[in-house]
């Protein structure tokens, strides 16, 4: 028995359904040029490197910095009288070099220092006690400060000269006196010295210190004439302390007394200290009535 032919019309309508079925599975034919690539497939811009070693920034583990810092020491004695420009004694040094030396005066930067002048204008100070210290700083910020000292400041004012009573102190600037209270010393026993203030002075100040192992009771009174022939106390104070800074005054706008003063130390506890020794120290300032 022949075969049967199929109809015409199903044989055309087979063979469009079979290419179709081909096209589909080839993905739509070959991109053309203005067909965008996949988005994970873009090419980074030239100027817009990708992170790696190479880039990342170098932390303090793998680059440290410096980190030791200066080493800077003043040789000031304690309580020493500063006037004018003072040079010091000083020295600083660092491994990576010193970039600045500071002078503090109360914490506050007076002045600076370098190798070729180690001398700054004390007169920027006002007269008085103040704590003189250094600060040298290094190129990476490092710094160190040494130990404030207690420093007399003359300012404006003059340091006087003793004229009597007072041999040239152990510490620069002053008047000195190593007491050696007698047996049997009484509260009354005492030491005095003189100076001569100049014309047209406005302020007069003074200054006693001292240094025990042991506490001691000091007065000490200034004024003017020939204590205690023709003396006139104008100023005293008291105090008990193993070491201590005692200040005393006098100021008078329209001038103080030109001439003689004296100053009177007492020692209200001699009689505890009879057959010991004390070294004093004493300074005079006559500041310019403005």
């Amino acid at each position: 028995m022949a075969p049967k032919l199929l109809p015409l019309g199903i044989l055309f309508l087979a063979l469009a359904l079979a290419l179709a079925a081909c096209d589909a599975s080839d993905g739509g034919g070959v991109p053309g040029d203005d067909t965008a690539a996949p988005a994970d497939s873009v090419t980074p811009a030239e100027d817009t490197p990708a992170p790696g070693p190479d880039t990342a920034l170098t932390g303090p583990d793998t680059l440290p910095g410096d980190l030791e810092p200066p080493v800077v020491a003043l040789v000031l004695t304690q309580y020493a009288a500063l006037s004018g420009e003072v040079t010091l004694d000083a020295t600083w040094s660092d491994d990576t070099g010193v970039v600045a030396v500071e002078v503090l005066v109360d914490g506050e930067v007076v002045g600076t220092l370098d190798a070729g002048r180690a001398s700054f204008d004390s007169t920027v100070c006002p007269h008085g006690v103040h704590a003189l210290s250094l600060r040298a700083v290094d190129a990476a910020g490092n710094a160190t400060e040494t130990e404030p000292v207690l420093a007399v400041f003359a300012g404006p004012g003059q340091f006087l000269a003793y004229q009597d009573g007072w041999q040239e102190g152990q510490i620069p600037g002053w008047g000195g006196l190593q007491v050696e209270v007698p047996a049997g010393a009484t509260t009354l026993y005492d030491q005095k010295a003189h100076v001569t203030v100049p014309e047209g002075t406005g302020e007069v100040l003074s200054w006693l210190q001292w240094r025990t192992t042991s506490s001691w009771y000091f007065g000490y009174d200034i004024g003017t004439g020939n204590c205690p022939d023709s003396g006139m106390k104008l100023d005293g104070d008291e105090q008990q302390a193993e070491q201590w800074l005692l200040e005393v005054s006098y100021q008078d706008p329209d001038g103080a007394p030109p001439g003689t003063w004296f100053a009177h130390v007492r020692f209200l506890d001699a009689g505890d200290h009879a057959g010991t020794g004390v070294h004093l120290n004493s300074l005079f300032l006559a500041v310019p009535k403005h």
